[in-house]
């Protein structure tokens, strides 16, 4: 048994600075790529755990904690998402995270969205769940705390339980809890509130999710939906309250290369609702794009090996140009060819490492060729003197046999017209 997925279920709590601040996460080990999990606004990693804990193993998974890394003044534009989107590529960057994966819900998949379209964190696919996009014109508003529908909420939240079983009883009675199982509603408890003799509170106060919220309104993210660079999982709630304003198939036309797909009886909060539907959504959305980019270290590694044979027999210094080996295999659907296009990348390049190689073979092909040829004449020069013979022989026989039907089809035929000839003089 693997003792990284043995020890994955539980994770290690960890901190990662990014340059003026510093940012805490939950880890689980595992043997295979990076996977980011980047939650909602006023939510926590822990939340990821019932997810996480299933893909450990075969992801190494990081969750970062959006909410308390920065301070910020919600009346003066909050925490803006672009920062966030910063950080993001940052907390990445430091942890020398090559391509990861990423799954985000709400904020967390905005977030995610936009780190990835301004180019500061190329992924290897992105699951989006409930994405908040908001209509063009929302953005361009300028209006205060208590005008913002989800900010004015967010800040008369309750903020104080006496006691675990005040705060329980609390989530049991909201409808934003009621389709959670009680492992979420208990990590909610455990994780999210903090304090014990003097009571519980949120670990993520009203006044910093607010702050979250409002700067959701400083960036418009719809022109950077068409420079997502990976293919893309669009994950919708049936029953979401988000139906009636974000508008989910123009998301998915605008993303090159992006499915979409429809949770049943789950609202806006599908992975604490759903959360083994979301997690076999995940894993049989990767798996294919995992061994993709498998194959694609495969095919780089094999492919510095095979330029150095390159360079040898051809006598070139040149190194091979290993930037035209493409993530997408050629062979790989007309629809994927036609979403390639769309988004202006172009169709799959031939590796020249390859072209190399033909041309390498071509040349030893050529030199075998030349000893093959000097052999064929050899013989072709002996050959001519019995060959003469033969063909003399058998042609004398033949040459006879055609010159007496020759000689006697003439003089038959001048008879013939002689004595027609006689006539026609003699009426004359």
């Amino acid at each position: 048994m693997n003792v990284k997925a043995a020890n994955s279920s539980t994770p290690q709590t960890c901190t990662q600075k990014i340059g003026d601040a510093e940012i805490s996460y939950l880890f689980y080990e595992g043997d295979g790529p990076p996977l980011i999990f980047l939650h909602a606004t006023g939510f926590l990693p822990w939340l990821w755990h019932p997810l996480a804990r299933e893909l450990a193993g075969s992801y190494r998974i990081f969750a970062p904690y959006f909410c308390d890394h920065r301070e910020t003044d919600p009346e003066n534009g909050g925490l803006n998402w672009i920062t966030l989107a910063e950080d993001l590529s940052r907390f990445c960057e430091n942890l020398h995270l090559e391509k990861p994966f990423l799954a985000g819900h709400s904020m967390g998949a905005t977030v995610s969205m936009m780190a990835n379209a301004l180019g500061g964190l190329p992924a290897a696919g992105m699951v989006l769940i409930e994405p908040i996009l908001l209509p063009p014109e929302f953005y361009k508003l300028h209006i205060s705390v208590e005008q913002h529908p989800l900010a004015s909420k967010a800040l008369r939240r309750t903020n104080f339980w006496r006691d675990r079983d005040e705060a329980m009883t609390y989530l049991h009675s909201r409808s934003l809890f009621q389709g959670w199982n009680e492992e979420m509603l208990e990590l909610y408890l455990r994780y999210g509130m903090s304090g014990e003799d003097g009571g519980l509170r949120l670990t993520c106060s009203p006044h910093r999710e607010v702050a979250l919220f409002m700067g959701g309104m400083q960036y418009d993210p719809w022109p950077l939906l068409s420079r997502v660079s990976c293919p893309v999982l669009i994950l919708e709630g049936e029953k979401s309250e988000n139906k009636g304003f974000i508008d989910f198939d123009r998301v998915r036309a605008l993303i090159p290369d992006c499915a979409h797909r429809q949770v049943s009886g789950a609202g806006h909060l599908i992975p604490m609702e759903k959360p083994r539907e979301v997690t076999r959504l995940i894993r049989e959305f990767f798996r294919p794009l995992q061994l993709r980019k498998e194959r694609a270290k495969t095919i780089h590694e094999n492919g510095s090996a095979l330029g150095k044979i390159c360079r040898k027999e051809l006598g070139s210094d040149a190194e091979p140009d290993i930037r035209s080996i493409e993530e997408h295999d050629p062979d790989e659907s007309t629809d994927f060819a036609r979403r390639r296009a769309r988004s202006g990348r172009g169709p799959v390049r031939r590796n020249r490492i390859f072209e190399m190689e033909e041309a390498r073979m071509a040349k030893v092909t050529k030199a075998t060729v030349k000893p093959a040829k000097a052999a064929a004449k050899a013989p072709a020069k002996k050959a001519p003197a019995k060959a003469k013979a033969k063909t003399a022989a058998k042609a004398k026989p033949a040459k006879a046999k055609a010159k007496a039907p020759a000689k006697k089809a003439p003089a038959k035929a001048k008879v013939k017209t002689v004595a027609k000839a006689k006539p026609a003089k003699a009426k004359k």
